[in-house]
């Protein structure tokens, strides 16, 4: 992975013409898309991925929709976030996951438009979301789809895919913006736990799910510095707790700090292997 740091107090770059300009060190004509995700201090980093580490990216990237649509979890979706059902919305995102993945090329562009539909009126529900919880939601089930149309489908489509990816991140940046400083009293521990680390995970789903695509078409992508100083929980073995016994019973085993920044969890376990998945996916996304 090829790393060059912009750093710049100005609006995010326009897309680079090329790579080659890109090597070149040679950026012309800044442009404002009106977009400010994670981005206070305009610190930015430009990513180019080797081959293997993209496609081991898209590899990890592709199994959430398949694990989410068997066992109603995936990496950044816990199930006791949902104790009582999965929400409506989250059923139907279901059903197009598994549509996709038992059907083949039967009915495919059918199943496209529903898929580039759907994302659609989600991502409009999604900003009249009426709490904290339900744009959660909302994330995490276009985010799912997302993965879908960007890396399994062939959607012609590609500037309604561009305006539809800055939906989705603008929708993150509000999870990032809003998320609560204190969540009630009336939450034990572990839902407290679990609500803050599905959060972050969404957000660090979604940020690697982008710069994955850019990196398919374009070659590179660019994030801001900001993202690897989000917290993230260093006992991912919590995740696997699937009620709140067997996760007082985790965290009494574990004695260090819990959070730490992304680059911390990056630099702390680089070149480390045997992880689970996700580690994995965070390595390779923002290991050095």
């Amino acid at each position: 992975m090829y790393i060059r740091q912009v750093l710049r107090d100005g609006p995010p770059l326009a897309a680079l013409q090329s790579l080659e300009c890109y090597k070149a060190g040679v950026v012309s004509k800044p442009m404002d898309t009106g977009l400010r995700i994670f981005n206070p201090l305009h610190l930015e980093v430009v990513r180019v991925f080797d081959q293997k580490t993209l496609y081991r990216l898209c590899d990890i990237l592709r199994s959430f929709p398949a694990e989410f649509t068997e066992h109603n979890t995936t990496a950044f979706i816990h199930p006791g976030i949902y104790a009582q059902s999965l929400p409506s919305q989250l059923q139907e995102v279901r059903d197009l996951c598994y549509s996709f993945q038992v059907g083949g090329n039967y009915l495919a562009n059918h199943r496209i438009n529903t898929l580039r539909s759907t994302i659609r009126r989600l991502l409009r529900s999604a900003t009249h979301a009426a709490s904290f919880p339900e744009t959660l939601a909302y994330a995490q089930l276009i985010t799912l789809a997302q993965i879908i149309r960007l890396l399994n489908s062939t959607d012609p489509d590609a500037e309604q895919i561009e305006r539809d990816n800055k939906d989705m991140w603008a929708l993150t940046h509000t999870l990032w913006q809003n998320a609560p400083t204190q969540l009630p009293s009336t939450l034990t521990p572990w839902q407290a736990w679990l609500f803050s680390e599905n959060v972050r995970r969404t957000i660090m789903v979604c940020n690697i799910l982008l710069a994955v695509y850019s990196s398919l078409k374009r070659g590179y992508t660019i994030h801001s510095l900001c993202v690897e100083a989000l917290p993230f929980d260093l006992r991912t073995q919590l995740w696997d707790a699937r009620t709140e016994e067997e996760w007082e019973v985790a965290t009494a085993r574990t004695k260090n700090p819990a959070l730490v920044t992304l680059s911390q969890f990056t630099a702390l376990h680089w070149g480390v292997g045997g992880g689970s998945r996700f580690e994995d996916l965070l390595l390779l996304a923002f290991g050095k």
